[in-house]
């Protein structure tokens, strides 16, 4: 991230969240701070990088999803939520070009 490189970093984050076991603090650490990037992505107007960041969130969530987790499912659904609320904004605006 430092370095500029926001789709590697993104990468680096995504793989640490799916390195889970009990003892990973980075793999939380990770999965708040791609949802940190997601969100500037968003709020910058950047809706591709945005979708592609939540995606990448939900999907590295969802393969460590081994039992049942509440909060997790909920954090997935919220996700899944904002993607869908993202693209649809998307569709719009391609219509009016």
């Amino acid at each position: 991230m430092a370095d500029g490189d926001e789709i590697l970093a993104q990468g680096y984050f995504e793989r640490s969240i799916r390195s889970h076991c009990p003892l990973n603090v980075w793999g939380k650490r990770a999965a708040t701070r791609l949802e940190e990037m997601a969100r500037a992505y968003e709020a910058n107007g950047n809706a591709d990088r945005a979708i592609d960041a939540y995606e990448g969130l939900m999907t590295a969530l969802a393969a460590i999803d081994t039992g049942w987790n509440r909060s997790r499912r909920e954090t997935i659904e919220r996700l899944e939520q904002k993607v869908l609320s993202l693209r649809k904004a998307a569709a719009k605006t391609d219509d009016k070009s």
